[in-house]
């Protein structure tokens, strides 16, 4: 694991004694007070010049780039604002069904209660979530008890699936908690990375979690190791993942993740742990910074909170400036779960397929990443 860099800086304050001052030196002090106020007022206004023409320069420069990836969100507000139109697109990407479960092709923006919202963050959505129209599921469905066995956080995208009674969820759940209990590698994830993918492998690793208070939020970190106490009182967790590169180009990467679990926003930190955040990662990206021309880890607690800083090589590819990443879309998609030992042990392993969202498509595509 790479180290940890604190960023510390110091300043050194001088006090003064308006009863030992010469009036001279009150009179500097005064002049440099006035200085220093109206140098403040020409920066601010300078600054709101540059914004200005920042802004002019990258409606000049994206040519409608990235418009498609960058107005997801603004598409999605229209489904999910509306109760009957995101049942109607959630009944329009069953990925499958049987007597016993129901799989979907969730998108990305659909939380599975309703959250609070971020304002840092454009594209958190105060609407409908999940369990908001799983009364609508049920009657669709025509399973009364039907209910969430396999969620997915709010901004990933991909396979979420349900049992159709209280009996086969319990049991579905109970089978994916073995198989990370196991470190079975049952998710696979289709992501895109920014950074220094070099320190990718296909080698099984693991990482070990912990939550902690950050900057008033609690926030998944990575530790050296947990106890047995922890782990059974869920104060900790163990992600067991490996990684493949399908394609890579400039400083982004096409990768494959799989894992036995996405909970605690584990795929998210794997991958700033490894200096390759996600694209549209705008919480835990800026943990990785840049230090003499290297990539590293900074301290949780010194990481910068904003929107994602890309290098300028892909922000040019993708015509987008850093405040148009609050738009951004998260690229990770859970393309592929499987299904072991259900709904009898000696049944085969049950597995569902979903597509990369076209939004996702169309970066690749932007950053000439081949995806055969």
């Amino acid at each position: 694991m790479e180290k940890d860099i604190k960023l510390n800086s110091a300043a050194n304050v001088k006090d003064y004694n308006d009863n030992d001052q010469h009036q001279f030196s009150c009179g500097i002090l005064n002049v440099n007070a006035v200085f220093m106020t109206v140098m403040m007022s020409v920066r601010t206004l300078c600054r709101h010049q540059v914004k200005k023409v920042m802004h002019r320069t990258y409606e000049s420069q994206t040519n409608g780039k990235s418009d498609g990836v960058l107005d997801y969100y603004v598409k999605l507000r229209d489904i999910l604002t509306n109760k009957e139109t995101l049942v109607d697109h959630l009944r329009q990407n069953v990925l499958f069904e049987d007597d016993h479960l129901v799989a979907i092709n969730k998108p990305a923006g659909l939380p599975m209660k309703a959250e609070k919202t971020s304002q840092m963050d454009a594209r958190l959505i105060d609407n409908f979530s999940l369990y908001q129209v799983i009364e609508d599921l049920r009657h669709h469905f025509n399973s009364p008890d039907m209910n969430l066995a396999l969620p997915l956080p709010r901004n990933h995208s991909g396979i979420v699936v349900f049992g159709k009674n209280k009996v086969i969820t319990k049991s579905i759940a109970d089978k994916f908690y073995m198989a990370y209990g196991n470190k079975q590698l049952h998710q696979q994830f289709h992501l895109l990375c920014i950074g220094n993918s070099e320190n990718l492998s296909e080698e099984i690793k693991q990482i070990f979690l912990k939550k902690k208070e950050i900057q008033g939020k609690l926030e998944p970190i990575e530790v050296n190791k947990l106890s047995v106490s922890e782990r059974k009182k869920g104060q900790g967790m163990i992600c067991t993942y490996k990684t493949r590169i399908l394609s890579k180009r400039l400083e982004s990467g096409f990768v494959e993740l799989m894992t036995n679990t996405s909970k605690w926003d584990c795929c998210e930190l794997l991958m700033t742990q490894n200096l390759a955040p996600i694209l549209g990662d705008n919480t835990y990206s800026n943990r990785v910074a840049p230090l003499l021309g290297q990539l590293v880890c900074v301290d949780p607690e010194l990481a910068d909170k904003g929107p994602q800083k890309l290098p300028k090589e892909v922000s040019d590819q993708l015509g987008i400036s850093t405040e148009n990443m609050l738009k951004m879309p998260l690229h990770l998609h859970r393309s592929r779960v499987e299904l072991l030992k259900f709904p009898t042990k000696k049944s085969e392993p049950m597995t569902f397929f979903a597509d990369l969202p076209e939004y996702f498509k169309t970066t690749l595509e932007l950053l000439k990443l081949d995806v055969t």
